[in-house]
């Protein structure tokens, strides 16, 4: 982002050699290194998930399907890996955002006063939610945008353990918080 440079690769069978999962697992394509060796190639030191969508910012984990075997035939290996990465296709692009240095700490209290500010400039509620998750579980917050005076959803959306859990990132889940694109999600399926 700060570096005005743009690098880019395509997820083919063959550009990410599957690992075995740590623990002794199934196999994978593990998307991290080739995202660590784009970063390089901008000269960024941190990235994030442009969309800002739950996960980690090394990108998706692609799991491999039981039959897959180092041993089989490179032709086969390669047709499970492409049917693998085709499970993607509903993200063919995922785009990241680097930078030169560690992404600044936010400031909870800017955050949440900038999604109030937006609320109020589009005549929207915005709705801070904490719902019990079961016998002993705590609460499950949330933030989230609704059209003035709309039900109440009958489904818990939130996943934080706290209110700053929901407004900002957490070592526990660094890029699970509330940004525009998250906080309108429950308008787009009433439009």
């Amino acid at each position: 982002m700060d570096t005005g440079r743009v690098a880019s690769a395509n997820v083919v069978p063959g550009v990410v050699e599957p690992v075995r999962w740590p623990g002794g697992g199934g196999w994978h394509l593990p998307v991290a290194p080739l995202l660590r060796e784009l970063a390089g190639t901008v000269g960024a030191g941190s990235w994030t998930d442009a969309r800002n969508s739950p996960g980690s910012a090394d990108g998706p984990v692609l799991f491999l399907p039981r039959q897959w075997k180092p041993d089989l035939s490179e032709p086969a290996r390669r047709a499970l890996e492409a049917a693998t990465i085709a499970t993607q296709s509903h993200h063919p692009w995922y785009v990241h955002l680097g930078r030169t240095a560690v992404e600044p700490t936010r400031n909870l209290a800017a955050d949440l006063g900038r999604l109030c500010r937006l609320a109020d400039l589009l005549c929207l509620d915005l709705v801070v939610e904490a719902r019990g998750r079961g016998a002993g579980g705590g609460l499950s917050w949330d933030i989230r945008y609704e059209v003035p005076g709309g039900p109440v959803p009958a489904q818990a959306r939130g996943w934080a353990d706290d209110l700053s859990g929901a407004v900002a990132p957490s070592p526990r889940s660094p890029t699970r918080c509330t940004d525009w694109t998250s906080a309108v999600a429950p308008l787009r399926a009433t439009i």
